[in-house]
């Protein structure tokens, strides 16, 4: 039944564009979730990388404090003197630039 304002015609029209807009929402989700496991296993990847690599960062420092520590410790009381040097506050750091356009009085 068609009425006046040709109500019929809007619906089916409304529910074509629906179908095309799920069609659309069900494409674009799907590729995000495709995207998002893309990225997830990058992030793996990349972990595994770094964790592998720091185990080893870890032995060879280890190797290297059993073999002279005493170097190691002077080598960390060092960096804890450098730390310390350059967080610590020495008074303010303002630069005053004279103004050489202005004139004593």
């Amino acid at each position: 039944m068609t009425d006046y304002f040709g109500s019929e015609d809007f619906e089916s029209g409304a529910r074509a564009e629906a179908e095309i807009l799920r069609g659309k929402a069900e494409r674009a989700a799907g590729e995000a979730k495709a995207s998002f496991r893309r990225l997830k296993d990058e992030a793996m990847e990349n972990y595994e990388t770094l964790k592998s690599g720091t185990f080893e960062r870890v032995a060879a420092v280890d190797e290297f404090v059993r073999e002279r520590p005493y170097v190691a410790v002077g080598l960390a009381v060092l960096a804890g003197m450098l730390v310390t040097h350059l967080l610590r506050s020495h008074g303010p750091k303002v630069i005053y630039i004279r103004d050489g356009r202005a004139k004593a009085v």
